[in-house]
Protein backbone atom coordinates (compact mmCIF):
# COMPACT_ATOMS: atom_id res chain seq x y z
CA UNK A 1 0.00 0.00 0.00
CA UNK A 2 2.10 3.10 -1.12
CA UNK A 3 2.10 6.03 1.02
CA UNK A 4 -0.47 8.82 0.72
CA UNK A 5 0.81 11.85 -1.54
CA UNK A 6 1.99 14.63 0.33
CA UNK A 7 0.46 18.27 -0.17
CA UNK A 8 2.97 20.54 -0.86
CA UNK A 9 1.65 23.92 -1.36
CA UNK A 10 3.11 25.67 -4.90
CA UNK A 11 1.28 29.15 -4.76
CA UNK A 12 2.25 32.06 -2.39
CA UNK A 13 -1.74 33.71 -2.05
CA UNK A 14 -0.20 36.22 0.82
CA UNK A 15 2.36 37.13 -1.69
CA UNK A 16 0.08 38.00 -4.33
CA UNK A 17 -2.43 39.66 -2.08
CA UNK A 18 0.58 41.56 -0.88
CA UNK A 19 1.80 43.37 -4.47
CA UNK A 20 -1.21 43.32 -5.83
CA UNK A 21 -4.07 43.74 -2.98
CA UNK A 22 -6.83 45.06 -5.44
CA UNK A 23 -6.73 41.84 -7.84
CA UNK A 24 -8.84 39.10 -6.95
CA UNK A 25 -7.27 35.71 -6.24
CA UNK A 26 -6.36 34.03 -9.21
CA UNK A 27 -9.13 31.02 -9.85
CA UNK A 28 -6.62 28.81 -11.63
CA UNK A 29 -4.25 28.87 -8.80
CA UNK A 30 -7.05 28.09 -6.52
CA UNK A 31 -8.29 25.38 -8.09
CA UNK A 32 -5.00 23.67 -8.56
CA UNK A 33 -4.31 23.93 -5.12
CA UNK A 34 -7.70 22.28 -3.84
CA UNK A 35 -7.31 19.63 -6.16
CA UNK A 36 -3.64 19.18 -4.68
CA UNK A 37 -5.59 19.01 -1.08
CA UNK A 38 -8.18 16.82 -2.50
CA UNK A 39 -5.86 14.08 -3.90
CA UNK A 40 -3.89 13.76 -0.60
CA UNK A 41 -7.03 13.68 1.34
CA UNK A 42 -8.71 10.98 -1.12
CA UNK A 43 -5.39 8.91 -0.79
CA UNK A 44 -5.31 9.12 2.55
CA UNK A 45 -9.12 8.01 3.08
CA UNK A 46 -8.27 4.89 0.90
CA UNK A 47 -5.46 3.94 2.48
CA UNK A 48 -7.66 4.05 5.85
CA UNK A 49 -9.94 2.11 4.56
CA UNK A 50 -7.50 -0.71 4.08
CA UNK A 51 -6.62 -0.93 7.65
CA UNK A 52 -9.99 0.48 9.73
CA UNK A 53 -13.32 -1.09 9.77
CA UNK A 54 -16.53 0.57 9.49
CA UNK A 55 -17.43 0.52 13.24
CA UNK A 56 -13.34 2.27 13.80
CA UNK A 57 -11.61 -0.95 14.88
CA UNK A 58 -8.69 -2.53 13.18
CA UNK A 59 -9.84 -4.19 9.64
CA UNK A 60 -9.17 -8.48 10.22
CA UNK A 61 -5.82 -9.83 9.14
CA UNK A 62 -4.41 -6.30 9.00
CA UNK A 63 -1.81 -7.20 12.11
CA UNK A 64 0.45 -10.11 11.21
CA UNK A 65 3.45 -12.02 12.67
CA UNK A 66 5.95 -9.82 10.81
CA UNK A 67 3.98 -6.31 11.83
CA UNK A 68 4.57 -7.27 15.75
CA UNK A 69 8.18 -6.45 17.17
CA UNK A 70 9.85 -9.66 18.36
CA UNK A 71 8.96 -8.59 21.86
CA UNK A 72 5.28 -8.90 21.65
CA UNK A 73 5.29 -11.88 19.04
CA UNK A 74 7.32 -14.09 21.39
CA UNK A 75 7.44 -12.55 24.86
CA UNK A 76 11.43 -12.66 25.09
CA UNK A 77 14.82 -12.10 23.04
CA UNK A 78 15.78 -15.49 21.93
CA UNK A 79 19.81 -15.87 22.56
CA UNK A 80 20.19 -19.53 21.82
CA UNK A 81 22.28 -21.72 24.43
CA UNK A 82 22.88 -20.50 28.16
CA UNK A 83 26.78 -19.37 27.82
CA UNK A 84 29.13 -18.61 30.85
CA UNK A 85 30.89 -15.07 31.08
CA UNK A 86 28.00 -13.75 28.73
CA UNK A 87 26.12 -10.32 30.45
CA UNK A 88 22.38 -11.32 29.76
CA UNK A 89 19.75 -9.05 30.64
CA UNK A 90 16.25 -9.39 31.35
CA UNK A 91 13.73 -11.28 29.12
CA UNK A 92 16.80 -12.92 27.26
CA UNK A 93 15.82 -16.13 26.24
CA UNK A 94 18.25 -19.50 26.50
CA UNK A 95 17.82 -23.33 26.11
CA UNK A 96 19.54 -25.14 28.74
CA UNK A 97 19.38 -28.96 28.77
CA UNK A 98 15.70 -29.76 27.73
CA UNK A 99 14.30 -26.92 28.72
CA UNK A 100 13.55 -23.10 27.64
CA UNK A 101 14.46 -20.08 30.48
CA UNK A 102 13.84 -16.39 30.63
CA UNK A 103 15.77 -14.14 32.51
CA UNK A 104 14.46 -12.79 35.41
CA UNK A 105 17.59 -10.68 36.15
CA UNK A 106 20.10 -8.89 34.38
CA UNK A 107 23.25 -11.10 35.06
CA UNK A 108 27.10 -12.25 34.24
CA UNK A 109 26.59 -16.37 33.54
CA UNK A 110 28.53 -18.48 36.02
CA UNK A 111 27.86 -21.94 37.09
CA UNK A 112 26.49 -20.41 40.20
CA UNK A 113 23.49 -18.93 38.21
CA UNK A 114 23.01 -21.77 35.83
CA UNK A 115 19.28 -21.15 34.45
CA UNK A 116 18.74 -24.98 36.58
CA UNK A 117 20.13 -23.93 39.91
CA UNK A 118 18.70 -20.04 40.29
CA UNK A 119 15.32 -19.83 39.76
CA UNK A 120 15.57 -16.53 41.44
CA UNK A 121 17.34 -15.16 38.24
CA UNK A 122 16.16 -17.60 35.37
CA UNK A 123 12.67 -18.33 34.81
CA UNK A 124 11.83 -22.13 33.26
CA UNK A 125 9.26 -21.21 30.60
CA UNK A 126 9.10 -24.47 28.70
CA UNK A 127 9.90 -28.44 29.49
CA UNK A 128 10.07 -30.03 26.08
CA UNK A 129 9.28 -33.55 27.40
CA UNK A 130 5.99 -32.01 29.43
CA UNK A 131 5.31 -29.79 26.74
CA UNK A 132 5.48 -32.89 23.72
CA UNK A 133 3.56 -35.44 25.95
CA UNK A 134 0.78 -32.73 27.01
CA UNK A 135 -0.01 -31.78 23.25
CA UNK A 136 0.34 -35.09 22.36
CA UNK A 137 -2.36 -35.89 25.31
CA UNK A 138 -4.84 -33.11 23.98
CA UNK A 139 -4.86 -33.92 20.18
CA UNK A 140 -5.56 -37.19 21.36
CA UNK A 141 -8.64 -35.65 23.22
CA UNK A 142 -9.48 -33.62 20.34
CA UNK A 143 -9.71 -36.71 18.48
CA UNK A 144 -11.94 -38.79 20.92
CA UNK A 145 -14.09 -35.80 20.97
CA UNK A 146 -14.81 -34.92 17.59
CA UNK A 147 -15.55 -38.94 17.40
CA UNK A 148 -17.81 -38.98 19.44
CA UNK A 149 -19.55 -35.62 18.37
CA UNK A 150 -19.58 -37.05 15.00
CA UNK A 151 -21.57 -40.27 16.21
CA UNK A 152 -24.05 -38.69 18.58
CA UNK A 153 -24.77 -36.09 15.42
CA UNK A 154 -25.14 -39.05 13.44
CA UNK A 155 -27.91 -40.21 15.70
CA UNK A 156 -29.68 -37.46 15.66
CA UNK A 157 -30.01 -37.15 12.22
CA UNK A 158 -31.55 -41.03 12.00
CA UNK A 159 -33.61 -40.38 14.38
CA UNK A 160 -35.35 -37.04 12.90
CA UNK A 161 -35.54 -39.00 9.24
CA UNK A 162 -36.88 -41.99 11.23
CA UNK A 163 -40.49 -40.92 11.90
CA UNK A 164 -42.57 -37.99 13.32
CA UNK A 165 -42.81 -40.13 16.52
CA UNK A 166 -39.29 -40.20 17.33
CA UNK A 167 -39.08 -36.14 16.88
CA UNK A 168 -38.62 -36.13 20.46
CA UNK A 169 -35.77 -38.78 20.74
CA UNK A 170 -33.76 -36.98 17.94
CA UNK A 171 -33.65 -33.69 20.12
CA UNK A 172 -32.32 -35.36 22.88
CA UNK A 173 -29.73 -36.73 20.56
CA UNK A 174 -29.01 -33.60 19.17
CA UNK A 175 -28.49 -32.27 22.54
CA UNK A 176 -25.75 -34.82 23.19
CA UNK A 177 -23.87 -34.08 19.87
CA UNK A 178 -23.87 -30.30 20.99
CA UNK A 179 -22.10 -31.64 24.24
CA UNK A 180 -19.52 -33.82 22.66
CA UNK A 181 -19.00 -30.89 20.19
CA UNK A 182 -18.49 -28.71 22.90
CA UNK A 183 -15.71 -30.98 24.55
CA UNK A 184 -14.57 -31.38 21.31
CA UNK A 185 -13.74 -28.26 20.69
CA UNK A 186 -12.27 -27.19 24.10
CA UNK A 187 -9.89 -30.51 23.98
CA UNK A 188 -9.13 -29.19 19.96
CA UNK A 189 -8.15 -25.71 21.57
CA UNK A 190 -5.99 -26.89 24.22
CA UNK A 191 -4.04 -28.89 21.88
CA UNK A 192 -4.22 -25.80 18.88
CA UNK A 193 -2.65 -23.39 21.79
CA UNK A 194 -0.09 -26.02 22.49
CA UNK A 195 0.84 -26.79 18.63
CA UNK A 196 1.02 -22.63 17.57
CA UNK A 197 -1.71 -23.28 15.15
CA UNK A 198 -5.80 -23.35 14.93
CA UNK A 199 -7.99 -25.79 16.32
CA UNK A 200 -9.27 -26.99 12.74
CA UNK A 201 -5.16 -28.00 12.36
CA UNK A 202 -4.97 -29.16 15.34
CA UNK A 203 -7.78 -32.02 14.95
CA UNK A 204 -7.01 -32.73 11.05
CA UNK A 205 -3.06 -33.06 12.06
CA UNK A 206 -4.30 -35.77 15.15
CA UNK A 207 -7.22 -37.34 12.45
CA UNK A 208 -4.45 -38.24 9.72
CA UNK A 209 -2.57 -40.10 12.70
CA UNK A 210 -4.87 -42.75 12.81
CA UNK A 211 -5.99 -42.64 8.69
CA UNK A 212 -5.08 -45.78 6.65
CA UNK A 213 -2.60 -45.87 3.61
CA UNK A 214 -5.39 -45.01 0.85
CA UNK A 215 -7.34 -42.35 3.41
CA UNK A 216 -3.77 -41.09 3.88
CA UNK A 217 -3.36 -40.39 0.04
CA UNK A 218 -7.14 -38.76 -0.34
CA UNK A 219 -6.01 -36.39 2.96
CA UNK A 220 -3.53 -35.29 1.40
CA UNK A 221 -5.43 -34.02 -1.86
CA UNK A 222 -8.55 -32.67 -0.15
CA UNK A 223 -6.33 -30.64 2.70
CA UNK A 224 -4.16 -27.83 2.22
CA UNK A 225 -0.24 -28.94 3.10
CA UNK A 226 0.21 -26.36 5.10
CA UNK A 227 -2.71 -27.48 7.93
CA UNK A 228 -1.41 -31.18 8.49
CA UNK A 229 2.41 -30.23 9.96
CA UNK A 230 1.46 -27.67 12.47
CA UNK A 231 1.97 -29.78 15.16
CA UNK A 232 4.94 -31.40 13.61
CA UNK A 233 6.45 -27.65 13.08
CA UNK A 234 6.69 -26.65 16.38
CA UNK A 235 8.18 -29.92 17.77
CA UNK A 236 10.54 -29.22 14.86
CA UNK A 237 11.36 -25.91 16.32
CA UNK A 238 12.36 -26.59 19.89
CA UNK A 239 14.26 -30.12 18.79
CA UNK A 240 16.41 -27.84 16.71
CA UNK A 241 16.46 -24.98 19.41
CA UNK A 242 17.98 -27.94 21.80
CA UNK A 243 20.00 -29.75 19.14
CA UNK A 244 21.84 -25.59 19.12
CA UNK A 245 22.55 -26.34 23.02
CA UNK A 246 23.89 -29.74 22.73
CA UNK A 247 27.66 -31.00 21.30
CA UNK A 248 25.85 -33.63 19.81
CA UNK A 249 22.55 -33.73 17.39
CA UNK A 250 19.06 -34.80 18.17
CA UNK A 251 17.54 -37.52 16.39
CA UNK A 252 13.53 -37.27 16.51
CA UNK A 253 10.28 -36.32 14.11
CA UNK A 254 8.44 -38.66 12.66
CA UNK A 255 8.81 -42.41 13.60
CA UNK A 256 12.84 -40.76 14.50
CA UNK A 257 13.28 -40.00 10.94
CA UNK A 258 14.58 -36.90 11.68
CA UNK A 259 17.96 -35.28 12.83
CA UNK A 260 18.99 -31.55 14.41
CA UNK A 261 22.35 -30.47 14.04
CA UNK A 262 23.46 -27.37 15.60
CA UNK A 263 26.98 -28.76 14.76
CA UNK A 264 28.32 -29.84 17.98
CA UNK A 265 30.51 -31.27 16.37
CA UNK A 266 30.98 -32.04 12.49
CA UNK A 267 30.14 -35.59 12.26
CA UNK A 268 26.67 -35.37 10.45
CA UNK A 269 28.62 -32.56 7.77
CA UNK A 270 30.23 -34.22 4.41
CA UNK A 271 33.09 -31.68 5.09
CA UNK A 272 35.78 -33.78 2.95
CA UNK A 273 32.54 -33.47 -0.49
CA UNK A 274 32.02 -29.80 0.58
CA UNK A 275 33.23 -26.77 -1.55
CA UNK A 276 34.16 -23.60 0.00
CA UNK A 277 32.89 -24.36 3.98
CA UNK A 278 35.26 -22.97 6.59
CA UNK A 279 34.60 -24.91 10.02
CA UNK A 280 37.03 -22.28 11.85
CA UNK A 281 34.29 -21.22 14.19
CA UNK A 282 32.96 -24.00 16.53
CA UNK A 283 29.13 -24.76 16.18
CA UNK A 284 28.97 -22.57 12.26
CA UNK A 285 29.43 -23.39 8.72
CA UNK A 286 30.51 -20.48 6.80
CA UNK A 287 32.05 -20.17 3.08
CA UNK A 288 35.57 -19.29 2.85
CA UNK A 289 36.96 -15.77 1.90
CA UNK A 290 39.28 -14.87 -1.07
CA UNK A 291 41.02 -10.89 -0.88
CA UNK A 292 41.38 -10.21 3.42
CA UNK A 293 42.90 -7.08 4.28
CA UNK A 294 44.02 -6.21 7.83
CA UNK A 295 44.98 -2.41 9.31
CA UNK A 296 46.03 -1.45 12.95
CA UNK A 297 48.37 0.43 14.85
CA UNK A 298 52.53 0.42 14.19
CA UNK A 299 54.42 -1.93 16.01
CA UNK A 300 54.94 -0.60 19.52
CA UNK A 301 58.44 -0.59 21.35
CA UNK A 302 57.26 0.72 24.88
CA UNK A 303 55.30 -0.47 27.90
CA UNK A 304 52.54 1.18 29.47
CA UNK A 305 50.09 0.04 32.46
CA UNK A 306 46.15 0.55 31.86
CA UNK A 307 43.78 -0.64 34.64
CA UNK A 308 40.33 -0.98 34.00
CA UNK A 309 40.23 1.39 30.71
CA UNK A 310 38.71 1.29 27.57
CA UNK A 311 41.37 2.91 25.34
CA UNK A 312 42.01 3.02 21.50
CA UNK A 313 44.78 4.38 19.09
CA UNK A 314 43.41 7.22 17.29
CA UNK A 315 46.45 7.29 14.99
CA UNK A 316 44.51 5.30 12.82
CA UNK A 317 40.68 4.35 12.36
CA UNK A 318 38.64 1.26 10.97
CA UNK A 319 37.87 1.28 7.45
CA UNK A 320 33.99 2.21 6.14
CA UNK A 321 32.26 -0.21 4.65
CA UNK A 322 34.43 -3.33 5.59
CA UNK A 323 33.57 -6.32 7.77
CA UNK A 324 35.41 -6.73 10.77
CA UNK A 325 36.26 -10.18 11.56
CA UNK A 326 39.21 -9.91 13.98
CA UNK A 327 40.39 -7.95 16.36
CA UNK A 328 44.01 -7.70 17.46
CA UNK A 329 46.43 -6.24 20.31
CA UNK A 330 49.96 -6.42 21.08
CA UNK A 331 50.76 -7.43 24.46
CA UNK A 332 54.38 -8.79 25.92
CA UNK A 333 52.29 -9.88 29.35
CA UNK A 334 49.63 -12.30 29.67
CA UNK A 335 45.80 -11.22 30.10
CA UNK A 336 43.15 -13.20 30.83
CA UNK A 337 40.54 -10.50 31.32
CA UNK A 338 40.61 -8.35 28.70
CA UNK A 339 37.96 -7.65 25.53
CA UNK A 340 38.05 -5.90 22.11
CA UNK A 341 35.31 -3.99 20.31
CA UNK A 342 34.68 -1.01 17.65
CA UNK A 343 33.55 2.22 18.69
CA UNK A 344 31.88 5.06 17.11
CA UNK A 345 33.58 8.80 17.91
CA UNK A 346 29.92 10.94 17.14
CA UNK A 347 31.52 14.13 18.78
CA UNK A 348 34.74 15.22 20.56
CA UNK A 349 34.56 13.30 23.69
CA UNK A 350 31.56 11.23 22.56
CA UNK A 351 31.26 7.20 21.33
CA UNK A 352 28.89 4.72 20.77
CA UNK A 353 30.08 0.86 21.21
CA UNK A 354 29.19 -0.91 18.03
CA UNK A 355 27.52 -4.02 18.33
CA UNK A 356 29.20 -5.38 21.86
CA UNK A 357 32.38 -5.87 23.14
CA UNK A 358 33.89 -9.86 23.23
CA UNK A 359 36.17 -11.07 26.02
CA UNK A 360 39.53 -12.28 24.92
CA UNK A 361 42.84 -13.98 26.57
CA UNK A 362 45.74 -12.46 25.23
CA UNK A 363 48.20 -15.03 25.46
CA UNK A 364 51.29 -12.61 25.79
CA UNK A 365 54.88 -12.62 23.48
CA UNK A 366 53.17 -10.14 20.61
CA UNK A 367 50.65 -9.80 18.66
CA UNK A 368 47.10 -11.51 18.79
CA UNK A 369 44.18 -11.63 17.41
CA UNK A 370 40.12 -12.40 18.64
CA UNK A 371 38.13 -13.73 16.07
CA UNK A 372 34.66 -12.17 16.34
CA UNK A 373 31.45 -14.45 16.93
CA UNK A 374 29.70 -11.52 15.27
CA UNK A 375 31.39 -9.82 12.83
CA UNK A 376 30.80 -6.50 13.01
CA UNK A 377 30.01 -4.23 9.33
CA UNK A 378 31.35 -0.74 9.60
CA UNK A 379 29.05 1.82 8.21
CA UNK A 380 29.79 3.63 5.08
CA UNK A 381 30.19 6.87 6.84
CA UNK A 382 31.31 7.86 10.43
CA UNK A 383 34.78 7.31 12.12
CA UNK A 384 35.48 4.09 14.06
CA UNK A 385 37.94 2.77 15.85
CA UNK A 386 39.25 -0.34 17.36
CA UNK A 387 39.33 -0.26 21.18
CA UNK A 388 40.51 -2.53 24.47
CA UNK A 389 39.10 -3.05 27.77
CA UNK A 390 42.13 -3.23 29.46
CA UNK A 391 40.87 -5.23 32.00
CA UNK A 392 43.40 -5.65 35.34
CA UNK A 393 46.42 -7.42 34.87
CA UNK A 394 50.17 -6.66 33.59
CA UNK A 395 50.65 -4.05 31.32
CA UNK A 396 50.44 -3.69 27.59
CA UNK A 397 52.90 -3.03 24.95
CA UNK A 398 52.10 0.84 24.06
CA UNK A 399 53.14 3.71 21.62
CA UNK A 400 52.35 7.27 21.80
CA UNK A 401 49.91 8.07 19.43
CA UNK A 402 46.57 10.56 19.44
CA UNK A 403 44.53 8.10 21.62
CA UNK A 404 41.13 8.04 23.68
CA UNK A 405 40.50 6.14 26.95
CA UNK A 406 37.61 5.90 29.53
CA UNK A 407 37.16 4.31 32.95
CA UNK A 408 34.45 1.92 31.94
CA UNK A 409 33.63 -1.70 31.68
CA UNK A 410 31.06 -1.35 29.56
CA UNK A 411 30.35 -3.70 26.73
CA UNK A 412 27.84 -1.61 25.18
CA UNK A 413 25.76 1.36 24.50
CA UNK A 414 27.57 5.10 24.67
CA UNK A 415 30.70 6.64 26.02
CA UNK A 416 30.18 9.90 27.14
CA UNK A 417 33.15 11.76 28.75
CA UNK A 418 35.74 10.24 26.99
CA UNK A 419 39.02 11.45 27.35
CA UNK A 420 41.12 12.31 23.59
CA UNK A 421 44.52 13.77 23.57
CA UNK A 422 48.31 12.50 23.04
CA UNK A 423 49.88 9.95 25.06
CA UNK A 424 51.07 5.90 25.31
CA UNK A 425 48.39 3.55 23.89
CA UNK A 426 47.47 -0.01 23.29
CA UNK A 427 48.33 -1.04 19.64
CA UNK A 428 45.40 -2.82 18.03
CA UNK A 429 44.80 -4.15 14.57
CA UNK A 430 41.82 -5.62 12.49
CA UNK A 431 40.86 -8.15 10.10
CA UNK A 432 38.71 -7.38 7.30
CA UNK A 433 36.21 -10.06 6.03
CA UNK A 434 37.56 -11.04 2.34
CA UNK A 435 34.75 -11.51 -0.59
CA UNK A 436 32.80 -14.83 0.27
CA UNK A 437 33.20 -17.55 -1.82
CA UNK A 438 30.06 -19.69 -3.01
CA UNK A 439 29.66 -22.34 -0.85
CA UNK A 440 28.07 -26.12 -1.47
CA UNK A 441 27.80 -28.38 2.10
CA UNK A 442 25.53 -31.36 2.48
CA UNK A 443 24.99 -33.19 5.64
CA UNK A 444 26.57 -36.77 5.77
CA UNK A 445 24.11 -40.24 4.89
CA UNK A 446 21.37 -39.95 7.34
CA UNK A 447 19.76 -43.88 7.37
CA UNK A 448 16.16 -43.95 7.57
CA UNK A 449 13.62 -46.43 8.37
CA UNK A 450 11.69 -46.85 5.51
CA UNK A 451 11.62 -44.97 2.14
CA UNK A 452 9.91 -41.59 2.91
CA UNK A 453 7.16 -39.97 0.70
CA UNK A 454 7.22 -36.25 2.14
CA UNK A 455 10.05 -34.26 3.88
CA UNK A 456 10.86 -30.87 5.17
CA UNK A 457 14.22 -28.71 6.51
CA UNK A 458 14.52 -26.15 9.31
CA UNK A 459 17.25 -23.85 10.00
CA UNK A 460 18.83 -21.26 11.91
CA UNK A 461 20.91 -19.26 9.48
CA UNK A 462 22.78 -15.59 9.87
CA UNK A 463 21.64 -14.68 6.05
CA UNK A 464 24.12 -11.93 5.65
CA UNK A 465 21.93 -9.89 3.67
CA UNK A 466 21.45 -12.66 0.98
CA UNK A 467 18.02 -13.71 -0.53
CA UNK A 468 16.50 -17.07 0.18
CA UNK A 469 15.77 -19.21 -2.82
CA UNK A 470 17.69 -16.53 -5.25
CA UNK A 471 20.78 -16.84 -3.32
CA UNK A 472 20.16 -19.16 -0.75
CA UNK A 473 19.09 -22.54 -1.59
CA UNK A 474 18.15 -25.39 0.44
CA UNK A 475 17.44 -29.10 -1.48
CA UNK A 476 16.43 -32.58 -0.01
CA UNK A 477 17.08 -35.82 -1.14
CA UNK A 478 16.32 -39.34 -0.19
CA UNK A 479 18.93 -41.59 -1.47
CA UNK A 480 21.96 -39.06 -1.10
CA UNK A 481 22.45 -38.34 -4.62
CA UNK A 482 19.18 -36.89 -6.15
CA UNK A 483 18.15 -33.55 -4.92
CA UNK A 484 14.55 -31.67 -5.14
CA UNK A 485 15.05 -27.74 -4.03
CA UNK A 486 12.51 -26.83 -1.32
CA UNK A 487 10.99 -23.07 -1.20
CA UNK A 488 12.14 -22.00 2.29
CA UNK A 489 10.47 -18.63 4.16
CA UNK A 490 11.28 -16.88 7.31
CA UNK A 491 9.43 -18.07 10.60
CA UNK A 492 11.02 -15.49 13.17
CA UNK A 493 13.82 -13.47 13.97
CA UNK A 494 16.61 -14.52 16.72
CA UNK A 495 18.98 -12.11 18.27
CA UNK A 496 21.73 -13.94 15.92
CA UNK A 497 19.58 -14.66 13.13
CA UNK A 498 16.51 -16.42 12.03
CA UNK A 499 14.57 -19.30 11.45
CA UNK A 500 13.57 -20.51 8.13
CA UNK A 501 11.65 -23.64 6.97
CA UNK A 502 9.73 -25.34 4.05
CA UNK A 503 6.20 -26.42 3.74
CA UNK A 504 6.67 -30.29 3.68
CA UNK A 505 7.63 -31.31 0.20
CA UNK A 506 6.65 -34.12 -2.03
CA UNK A 507 9.31 -36.69 -2.75
CA UNK A 508 7.86 -38.85 -5.67
CA UNK A 509 9.73 -36.78 -8.39
CA UNK A 510 13.46 -38.46 -7.02
CA UNK A 511 15.20 -40.96 -6.78
CA UNK A 512 13.84 -43.61 -3.95
CA UNK A 513 16.05 -44.60 -1.17
CA UNK A 514 16.52 -44.31 2.90
CA UNK A 515 19.65 -42.40 2.83
CA UNK A 516 18.63 -38.32 3.02
CA UNK A 517 20.60 -36.11 2.49
CA UNK A 518 20.28 -32.15 2.97
CA UNK A 519 22.06 -29.42 0.47
CA UNK A 520 22.76 -25.82 1.02
CA UNK A 521 24.42 -23.74 -1.73
CA UNK A 522 25.29 -19.94 -2.46
CA UNK A 523 24.90 -18.51 -5.73
CA UNK A 524 26.27 -15.47 -4.84
CA UNK A 525 28.71 -13.61 -2.52
CA UNK A 526 26.82 -14.16 0.56
CA UNK A 527 28.30 -14.30 3.94
CA UNK A 528 25.94 -16.60 5.35
CA UNK A 529 26.32 -18.45 8.68
CA UNK A 530 24.69 -21.65 9.22
CA UNK A 531 24.04 -22.09 12.79
CA UNK A 532 21.97 -25.41 12.83
CA UNK A 533 19.90 -28.05 10.22
CA UNK A 534 16.88 -29.58 10.64
CA UNK A 535 15.00 -32.35 8.53
CA UNK A 536 12.30 -34.73 8.87
CA UNK A 537 10.93 -37.25 6.52
CA UNK A 538 8.19 -39.59 6.51
CA UNK A 539 5.28 -41.59 4.78
CA UNK A 540 1.72 -40.17 3.92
Amino acid sequence: MAQPTPYNRQFNFQNQQAQTPTTPLPADEVDNELNAVKVTIDQTLANLAKIQRDDGALKNGIVTQDTLSDSLSIGFTLRGPWTLTVNYVVGDGVTFGDSFYRALLANLSTNLNRPDVDPATWEEVADFAVISADAAASAAAALASENAAAASAAAASGSATAADGSADAAAASATAADGSADAAAVSAATAANLIGGTVTQAVRWDVAQSLSATEKVQARDNISATSLPQLQSFYSTLALELAESRTSAVRAGPDGNGLYDGFGGLTHVDVAGATNLSTTIAGELRPTTTGATSGGSATPGGSSSFTGLIIGDRGWSVTNGKTVTKIGMHSSTAHTDAKVGIVRRDSAGNYTIIGAFESFSHPGSGWADKTLSSPIVIPATGTFYAVVFSGSTGPWSSASSSRMFIASSASSGTLPGVTEDTGNTVATRVEYAGTPNQITVTSADIPLSEIPDWGRVLAFVDRGGGVLNSEIHFSLSRDGADYTEVTTAEKYARADGVVVSSDIVDLSSIASGVEARWKITTTAAVPLRILAVGIEFGRY
